[in-house]
């Protein structure tokens, strides 16, 4: 098991040194939050308020 897990570890290392020499990056960029749609009759540009879920009856 320990053979394993060193093993595992190795891998993990060779991937990542691998991943970075080539310039892949390790993680995922973060998504932009889209602009608000001046036509979604929905829509808000403010944050919605709060909600007191201990009154609500479901």
């Amino acid at each position: 098991m320990t053979r394993l897990f060193t093993e595992f570890l190795k891998r993990i290392a060779d991937i990542t040194t691998q991943l970075t020499t080539q310039g892949i990056p390790l993680t995922a960029p973060l998504t932009p939050a889209a602009p608000p749609d001046p036509d979604d009759p929905w829509g808000s540009n403010h944050p919605a308020p709060p909600v007191d879920r201990t009154t609500l009856a479901w």
